[in-house]
């Protein structure tokens, strides 16, 4: 049995909170226009420069091992909001800086750590409440071509190429990204959908930096109903293992036995094959495979309590490319199948005269959009794989922002708008409420800083008014182009106070002596190659 030793009380938090002050710090620098540039040194030895908060903030290993764990803590908050909104990292970052560092002070002067998190939890609650005031909906290309500048770290070639892809899909459009063969950055569009399920087991994993599988060139088997006998599909089990062609399975049920005997050849045999979880109502199911298989150009197989008939390899849908995480799954389909997406797209416009509530309309509508919406592959290129690799952290970025401005409105950017609900928090008749003011404000602030402006935050009466950091200058925020998506705030600040309130909760902190005084860099390394 492991022995750990202990830190108690505000030595642990201390300890944990100097992790997150160095991390904190070096992404806050890169902050608006006038954020500075980090050098990262890579685990093959080349030396990039970057002004990506998350990219900075996923390069840090530090000495100390519980100093490295409060790192791990407020990159989590970074990365969810990242996952979630495509941008806002280092909003996040700062935000769980500031409130950890106005809760310790607190803290230090007696106060409870619950009682802090409960009256902040209620705080929350307003300034979610109030940012709505600021949302501005029915978004315009230009503006989204500033999100996807904004999200580019101000390259505007790539935000426009992001934004304009991004646009051309509209709301349930699929953006993929891959390496291009050559230095040039492009877009394509592709055939193809995505659909709400995902993997049955993590274990399927191929690509473990993105949580996800992923195969080129395969075969996709759709099965409405239950997959009960192995048996039952055994023949093309055989003739697609001989040739080394993934498969990918979709059942409404799966027989629990097939999903471990699947595990074990996968783990054990290398076996090239996906279970795919279903979670929808037996009509959605039945209608998003044949979705599937309109665009595949599979056959949907009946399954009769459980039995099916014989299955032929003619029967399986193709596709050109597959990602399926936890939740979703993205199908790139070369389709020489156009007349039947076009046939089946008619039926669903026609059906459209005879449908009668809007829920039914809006359904059919979320078909169309699958069907004829396709898939934009956003081809990144460069001379490195290191700029690649960079660039393509950027796009990703853009894309995620760009959609989630198209899905939850804009608001004034540069930290404005948190600045003024701030303002407000702070003149609440609520406990602790002036040092949750406070913390909304630190972004704005850190980017005032770095821009080199020393002025007191006021607000101004019209909610667009902010200052343009570059140029230290009163304009109207949204007509200037620095702006914000609305989910990018929310999330920012909800992830922000999440991990905060960890740390300010921590009574204690476990370790393993050994480690703490002399830490195994080079396992560390393989994970996160950059030391502070």
């Amino acid at each position: 049995m492991k022995k750990y030793d202990i830190l108690l009380k505000e030595e642990a938090r201390e300890s944990l909170f100097n992790g997150i002050n160095k991390l904190a710090e070096a992404v806050k620098s890169t902050l608006g226009p006038g954020g500075r540039v980090v050098v990262i040194k890579a685990e093959n030895e080349k030396v990039y420069t970057t002004k990506d908060g998350v990219t900075v903030a996923k390069n840090i290993l530090l000495r100390d091992v519980i100093e490295q764990m409060g790192a791990m803590m407020i990159r989590e908050a970074a990365q969810k909001t990242g996952e979630r909104a495509g941008d806002g990292t280092s909003t996040s970052t700062v935000l769980a800086q500031a409130f950890i560092t106005e809760a310790f002070a607190l803290i230090k002067k007696g106060h409870s750590p619950v009682d802090i998190c409960n009256a902040w939890d209620a705080i929350l609650t307003f300034s979610l409440n109030d940012l709505r005031h600021y949302i501005i909906e029915n978004i315009e290309l230009q503006t989204l071509i500033n999100i996807g500048t904004i999200a580019t770290n101000g390259d505007k070639e790539l935000g426009k190429l992001v934004a304009e892809t991004v646009n051309s899909l509209g709301k349930r459009g699929v953006t993929a990204i891959e390496d291009s063969p050559t230095q040039y950055t492009y877009a394509e569009k592709v055939h193809g959908l995505q659909v709400d399920s995902g993997y049955l087991s993590p274990y399927f994993i191929n690509a473990p930096k993105i949580k996800s599988i992923v195969y080129a060139k395969g075969k996709i088997l759709l099965i409405d109903g239950i997959l009960r006998n192995l048996g039952d599909i055994q023949p093309i089990l055989d003739v697609l293992y001989k040739s080394n062609t993934p498969l990918i399975i979709m059942a409404n049920e799966i027989d629990p036995r097939i999903v471990t005997l699947s595990i074990a050849n996968t783990l054990k045999n290398g076996w090239q094959g996906v279970l795919i979880k279903t979670p929808l109502p037996k009509h959605t199911f039945t209608d998003t495979l044949e979705d599937i298989a309109t665009v595949c150009n599979a056959e949907v197989i009946k399954s009769n309590d459980g039995k099916i008939d014989r299955i032929s390899v003619g029967q399986l849908g193709n596709f050109d490319k597959i990602e399926i995480n936890e939740i979703r799954t993205t199908i790139i389909s070369s389709r020489d199948n156009n007349e039947r997406v076009n046939n089946t797209a008619k039926l669903l416009e026609d059906s459209l005269a005879d449908t009668l509530t809007s829920n039914e309309r809006e359904y059919i509508d979320t078909r169309l959009n699958r069907l004829l919406g396709g898939v934009a592959v956003i081809n990144v290129g460069g001379y490195t794989m290191l700029e690649v690799r960079e660039r393509k952290d950027r796009v990703d970025d853009a894309v995620r922002a760009c959609k989630a401005a198209m899905e939850s409105g804009i608001v004034p950017g540069g930290g404005t708008v948190l600045a003024n609900i701030g303002d407000k928090a702070e003149k609440l008749n609520y406990k602790y409420s002036k040092e949750f003011g406070r913390a909304l404000k630190s972004p704005l602030l850190s980017i005032w800083a770095n821009a080199g402006i020393k002025r007191k935050f006021i607000p101004f009466e019209n909610r667009a008014i902010g200052i343009d950091a570059l140029n230290n200058q009163e304009v109207n925020l949204i007509d200037k182009g620095i702006i914000d998506p609305a989910l990018v705030v929310q999330e920012a600040l909800k992830n922000a106070l999440s991990v905060a309130k960890q740390i300010i909760l921590t009574e204690a902190v476990l370790y393993q002596d050994h480690q703490k005084k002399v830490p195994d860099f080079a396992a560390l390394r393989a994970n996160s190659p950059q030391s502070v």
